[in-house]
C-alpha cells in the first residue's frame, strides 16, 4: 500500500483507478465529493510528498523559533517555518525559548515571566519633570519607566520649583523638601528676605541701626526704621510734637521750632536782644520755654542797650564811667529829661569821683580800695575742691593727711575729708590768709562720729571757735575775719577708745571775703 496515495485501502484504490487517466476521466471515476482531495494527493504524489508529513510554525522573525499558536502539517520543514514552536513573540529575534533575559520590560526567554531574576529598582513617578519622584508613587523594575526617577523624596509633585535641590525662598512653602519653611530653615535665600528692623520699645516703628533679615514680621520688630528714639514709645514719627525739649516725632525739629506744634502749647514771650534780662515789645516769640535770648517780659525800654531796662530810675554819673552815684534824680521812666543821667541796670558806684571804680571793675587785692564796689578789697576766694585734687595751699599736720572726699559732697563731685586716724590721734588742715579789708570765712561741714567724744574742731589761730560731734549732715558755718593775718585749722580729733560710724569729718565750698591765702 503506498504512503503516497493516503495510506488507506480506499485511497489506495481509488488512487490506481484514476492513475493514467486524462482529467476529465478522473472527474467521472470518483466520487464527486472527494474528487479535488484525491486528485489533488494523486496528482503531485511522486514530487511532493516524497517527505513526511510534519507540523511546523511560522517563524517571521528568522530566530529559529516558531509561533506555537500557528501550526500547520506541512510535507517538510518549508521556508519561513520550523518545527519548534519556542516562540512567544514571533516578532522579535531576541524573544525566544534560549534567549537571554534582559531588562526591557519584555518576556525574553518565553517562561511566561518579564525581566525575571535581574535587579530590580524602585522608580518613582516624577511629574512635574524637576528630577525628583513622589515617594508615594512607585513602581519597581529593574528599567526605569517613562517620566520616572531613581529619587523619590520631592515633597510636592505638582510644582516643579519645589525639590530637594531647591533653594529655600520666602514664600511660605517648603521649597528644599527639608520640613521647614521660610524663616525656620537656616538655609533660606537672603535675597528672598525683607528688611525689618528691632522695635524696643513696640511702637511701630524700628531702629534703623538694628536691621533684621526674614521672610515674616519677627517679634519685637517693625517694617520700618524710622524711630529717632527705640526706647520711648511715645517718640516716633506719628507722635504729636508736644514742649519737652525732644524731638517727639522725629522729624529733627524741637517744640516750637516744629511747625507741627499745638500753637495752644506755646507761651508768648518777648525777644532779648541786649540781653539784659529785659524783653522787646515790638518782637513777641512763641516759644515752649524761655531761654537764650527770650525772656518772659516786655518791659525793656531799648533792647539795643544793655544798660538800659525797664522804666526806672536815673542816676548822675559824675565820674562818666557809666553808673550812677547818690539819689535817683528821675524816677520810673524810659528815657530821662536829663541825658547825662544813667540808670542803674549793673548797680550803683560807690565812688562818683573815680572812673576806675564802679561795679564792673577789676579788684585788686590788697590796695586798700574797694575796686567793684563790694565792700571788700579782695575778691571772695573759694575751694570747693572740684579739681579732685588738694590745693597746695593747705598745709598738714597730726597723724594722717586729710584727703578727697569723692561721694556725697555738699555741692558738685567732690569735697575734703579727714585722714584715716586712730585712738588719742588728729588730723589737720590748715590755710593761711591775709585779710585786707574786714571779712569773713565760711564753710559747709558734716561727719559721722562717736557723739561727744570724737569731734570736727574749727580753730582761728590756734583758738577754737567752733565743734561738732555724732551724725550730722551738711551744715553752713560762717564767723567773720578781722584785718590781718590769720591761720585757719580744721581738725578730728579722736578720744582714747571706740569709734563709730564712719569715723571721718567732711568740709566743702570754703569761701573767704576779705582777703586771700598765701
Amino acid at each position: 500500500m503506498s504512503e503516497a496515495c493516503g495510506g488507506s485501502l480506499v485511497a489506495e484504490l481509488e488512487c490506481r483507478l484514476v492513475r493514467g487517466q486524462p482529467m476529465n476521466r478522473r472527474l467521472l471515476l470518483v466520487p464527486f465529493l472527494a474528487a479535488f482531495a484525491v486528485v489533488a494527493a494523486c496528482d503531485g504524489a511522486e514530487e511532493v510528498c516524497e517527505k513526511e508529513f510534519i507540523t511546523t510554525h511560522p517563524d517571521l522573525d528568522g530566530d529559529g523559533f516558531g509561533d506555537a499558536g500557528a501550526p500547520e502539517q506541512t510535507c517538510g520543514v518549508t521556508k519561513g517555518r520550523v518545527e519548534n514552536s519556542g516562540d512567544c513573540d514571533d516578532t522579535n529575534e531576541l524573544s525566544n525559548i534560549d534567549a537571554e533575559e534582559v531588562c526591557d520590560l519584555l518576556d525574553n526567554n518565553c517562561d511566561g515571566q518579564v525581566d525575571e531574576g535581574l535587579p530590580f529598582q524602585v522608580w518613582y513617578t516624577d511629574a512635574d519633570q524637576d528630577g525628583f519622584g513622589a515617594g508615594d508613587a512607585s513602581i519597581e523594575t529593574c528599567l526605569p519607566p517613562e517620566g520616572a526617577v531613581a529619587t523619590g523624596d520631592d515633597c510636592n509633585d505638582a510644582a516643579a520649583a519645589i525639590n530637594p535641590d531647591a533653594a529655600e525662598i520666602c514664600d511660605g512653602q517648603d521649597n528644599d523638601c527639608d520640613e521647614l519653611i521660610d524663616d525656620e530653615d537656616d538655609d533660606v535665600d537672603a535675597s528672598s528676605m525683607t528688611t525689618y528692623y528691632h522695635d524696643e520699645d513696640a511702637d511701630g516703628y524700628g531702629d534703623f541701626l538694628i536691621p533684621i533679615e526674614a521672610c515674616a514680621l519677627p517679634a519685637a520688630a517693625a517694617e520700618n526704621g524710622e524711630d529717632c528714639d527705640d526706647n520711648a514709645i511715645d517718640v516716633n514719627p506719628a507722635a504729636l510734637e508736644i514742649c519737652n525739649n525732644i524731638d517727639d516725632n522725629c522729624d529733627t525739629l524741637i517744640d516750637e521750632d516744629d511747625p507741627t506744634i499745638d500753637p495752644g502749647l506755646l507761651t508768648a514771650y518777648f525777644e532779648d536782644a541786649d540781653g539784659d534780662g529785659w524783653g522787646d515789645l515790638l518782637a513777641p516769640v512763641q516759644a515752649c520755654d524761655p531761654g537764650p535770648g527770650i525772656v518772659d517780659n516786655f518791659d525793656d525800654c531799648d533792647d539795643n542797650d544793655f544798660l538800659l531796662g525797664p522804666a526806672g530810675d536815673w542816676f548822675a554819673d559824675g565820674d562818666l564811667d557809666g553808673f550812677g552815684f547818690g539819689p535817683a534824680i528821675e524816677t520810673n521812666t524810659c528815657v530821662p529829661v536829663d541825658p547825662t543821667l544813667v540808670p542803674d541796670g549793673q548797680g550803683l558806684d560807690c565812688d562818683d569821683s573815680n572812673a576806675a571804680i564802679n561795679p564792673l571793675a577789676v579788684e585788686i587785692c590788697g590796695d586798700g580800695i574797694d575796686s567793684n564796689c563790694d565792700s571788700h578789697d579782695c575778691d571772695a576766694w573759694i575751694e570747693d575742691f572740684e579739681s579732685n585734687a588738694m590745693n597746695p595751699l593747705f598745709t598738714f599736720t597730726g597723724d594722717a593727711d586729710w584727703n578727697i572726699l569723692a561721694t556725697t559732697p555738699w555741692e558738685g563731685v567732690y569735697g575734703g575729708k579727714s585722714g584715716n586716724i586712730n585712738d588719742n590721734q588728729t588730723s589737720d588742715m590748715s590755710l593761711t590768709v591775709d585779710i585786707t579789708s574786714p571779712g569773713s570765712v565760711s564753710f559747709y561741714h558734716a561727719g559721722d562720729t562717736e557723739q561727744g567724744f570724737d569731734f570736727l574742731r574749727f580753730l582761728v589761730d590756734g583758738n577754737q571757735v567752733a565743734s561738732n560731734s555724732g551724725n550730722w549732715g551738711w551744715t553752713l558755718y560762717q564767723t567773720n575775719l578781722s584785718v590781718g593775718q590769720h591761720t585757719l585749722t580744721w581738725r578730728y580729733s579722736k578720744d582714747f577708745s571706740l569709734s563709730f560710724g564712719a569715723d571721718t569729718v567732711y568740709v566743702d565750698y570754703i569761701e573767704i571775703i576779705g582777703g586771700q591765702p598765701f
